[in-house]
């Protein structure tokens, strides 16, 4: 009897070490939500994640709908309210993880943008081409929960897509700030710079 129960007990711990998360994969441009097929995750991933990335600039609005496994030791940045705004554009990514099997199989609600001014501001430029980066002509006013202000440089390709080399500054929030590059598809980085520094405090605001 005690050799059968070291039998069961081993093989559940077989089982347990090889199985893996399984959690819906699917990226969708110009929608709020996407679904896709149901995969198992890469070992030691204990979470599946679900989100939107919005990309404003002017009137023209850019989505992106996600859903995958999570990256291993990357739960911090689950719940994030990542923000970043400038004169010209506008990025926001939403993004919400759970922790059970096949958990992000179902629609994503997104959270909707304040854009309540909340008496801070921030130089701002943006460019999607240059070698020598941007010069801030005007100060853009934060919302929401940007309170710091942010000079982000990145340079990446896509799969099949042209080399992109983007400059911007403006208002953040502390979540942008810490969240590093905003790529959520495969890219191949070249190079990043993320930089956050105190914002300025609008004259007469209370």
């Amino acid at each position: 009897m005690w050799v059968f129960f070291t039998t069961v007990i081993f093989l559940a711990s077989l089982i347990t070490e090889g199985s893996s998360l399984t959690c819906e994969s699917c990226l969708s441009v110009n929608v709020s939500s996407c679904s896709g097929s149901l995969n198992p995750c890469q070992k030691g991933v204990t979470q599946c994640i679900s989100g939107l990335r919005n990309i404003t600039t002017g009137t023209n609005v850019k989505l992106t709908a996600f859903k995958g496994c999570g990256e291993p030791g990357k739960k911090g940045s689950c719940g994030k309210e990542v923000v970043v705004t400038t004169a010209d554009v506008s990025i926001q990514i939403t993004q919400k993880c759970c922790d059970s099997e096949k958990c992000n199989n179902n629609k994503f609600q997104v959270p909707p943008v304040n854009e309540t001014a909340n008496g801070y501001k921030c130089p701002t430029c943006f460019m999607s081409i240059s070698s020598n980066g941007c010069t801030p002509t005007e100060d853009i006013l934060c919302v929401g929960m940007e309170n710091l202000c942010v000079n982000y440089i990145k340079t990446s390709q896509g799969s099949g897509k042209p080399v992109k080399r983007y400059i911007i500054q403006g208002c953040a929030t502390t979540d942008a700030c810490g969240r590093g590059h905003f790529d959520i598809a495969p890219s191949k980085l070249y190079y990043f710079d993320l930089k956050c520094f105190p914002s300025n405090k609008v004259k007469n605001a209370h």
